[in-house]
């Protein structure tokens, strides 16, 4: 629950997308070989753990009933994940 991973916005990665598509230049990618680079979008880094969090602060809020969060072995059934909803 402590690894870190980007999330970020669907707009975000929309605005991202677009502006790579149409205003990106690629003589500006330091190589004509530019179709294997790697763009980095704009996010930020949250850990299981901030989601947890910010999810029981806003199920509080708006007074919904939330479950729990169990962590386990992977190797100890057949699905360790059953459902994920972060969207608000």
């Amino acid at each position: 629950m402590d690894i870190k991973f980007p999330i970020s916005s669907l707009e975000n990665n929309c605005d991202c997308f677009i502006y790579c598509a149409g205003e990106l230049e690629g003589s500006r990618m330091d190589t004509p070989d530019y179709c294997n680079r790697v763009i980095q979008f704009p996010a930020i880094s949250v850990t299981l753990e901030d989601i947890w969090q910010a999810a029981q602060v806003a199920a509080q809020e708006e007074e919904v009933p939330i479950g729990t969060i169990h962590q386990v072995n992977a190797s100890e059934g057949d699905t360790t994940v059953k459902y994920i909803n972060v969207c608000p």
